[in-house]
């Protein structure tokens, strides 16, 4: 980031809603010779079910294998489109840390993206047991401006062939890798057991939680 004068995280939903339509457009445009088809390290959910026994369980790593069936490599990805990678002057915008990048999944940076406005602490309020579900107890609501992005991300994927599923099914992904990578990076979010339960809860019920997308 140094190295990018006159920029600052885009960290609005404003920013974010006029950054992502430029984003789709952009990364389906560059006709790349392929580096290489490679999975987001969340479908190895078996190997990691021996380090996070607690994390993985029987029902979550059938659903990931159908998940991983369903993931289709079609465009260009970043790879780690959180918002602290993307950075505006107010008119344009910069996208930083490529590292990861590869071919994959249209979906993935958006989801992958809103993984990282609902893991931002000061977003997100958790409530357990408010709301009366099935099987789940889980309910969570992000603040005004966070709930306006997904909902506006969500809305780009279902008019398109992608679905309700699988964009809040791979957003139940996204989060879960997020926080798998934040333990063995040594690091633990605030509330990561009902964050957890949310990953758990989007990925296996994905049709519980339209009502917060519509």
């Amino acid at each position: 980031m140094e190295y990018v004068k006159d920029y600052d995280k885009a960290f609005t939903s404003s920013n974010l809603e006029r950054f992502l339509p430029l984003w789709q457009a952009s990364i389906g445009a560059y006709p790349l010779e392929n580096p290489g088809k490679i999975y987001p390290w969340i479908f190895e959910s078996e190997m990691h079910s021996g380090q996070f026994p607690d994390e993985i369980d029987r029902d979550l790593v059938a659903r990931i294998k159908t998940l991983k069936r369903q993931y289709r490599f079609s465009t260009l990805v970043h790879g780690d489109l959180k918002y602290d990678n993307i950075l505006t002057n107010g008119a344009s915008f910069k996208v930083i840390d490529w590292e990861f990048s590869t071919w994959g999944d249209e979906v993935w940076d958006t989801v992958y993206l809103s993984a990282s406005l609902i893991l931002s602490n000061s977003a997100l309020t958790i409530f357990q047991d408010t709301v009366e579900f099935k099987s789940t107890s889980w309910f969570f609501i992000l603040n005004e401006e966070q709930l306006a992005f997904l909902k506006f991300a969500y809305a780009l994927f279902e008019e398109g062939k992608t679905g309700v599923s699988r964009f809040i099914s791979f957003l139940g992904l996204a989060i879960l890798q997020r926080l798998l990578e934040s333990k063995m990076g040594r690091s633990k979010y605030d509330h990561y057991d009902y964050y957890r339960g949310i990953a758990r809860d989007l990925i296996l019920r994905p049709r519980i939680y339209k009502k917060f997308f519509v």
